[in-house]
């Protein structure tokens, strides 16, 4: 038989850990956000969104609620404004029964642009 060519989508073995909707803060932001368990490595994926364009976005995983990136995690840049993306291997500390808000941040004006509450 054929193999089916692996999709673009979460693998199906990936156990959703969090996932949210995104939202704009004073911005506009849509889409949905959710950590994965890929078979023991977390991964951050941003599924279809739409954010508004701001100069040095940046992705953190912040104390669930929070609108600031004290005390969370930096992911690094976001990777883009538009589509499907994946931070693999995120750290250890995000597993445990702490819930986060993934928090698009403006380093540039260091204020919020997007938020989603993951549960």
């Amino acid at each position: 038989g054929t193999t089916a060519p692996p999709s673009a989508a979460a693998p199906m073995t990936a156990r959703t850990y969090a996932v949210g909707m995104l939202r704009g803060i004073d911005h506009s932001a849509s889409g949905r956000v959710g950590i994965y368990d890929l078979g023991g490595e977390l991964a951050l994926r941003f599924d279809s969104v739409d954010i508004q364009r701001v100069p040095k976005a940046s992705v953190h995983l912040v104390p669930f609620g929070q609108e600031t990136p004290d005390g969370g995690i930096p992911l690094g840049n976001l990777k883009a404004e538009r589509g499907s993306f994946t931070y693999r291997s995120l750290p250890a500390q995000v597993e445990g029964s702490k819930r986060w808000t993934m928090l698009v941040w403006c380093d540039t004006y260091s204020t919020p642009v997007a938020a989603a509450d993951l549960s």
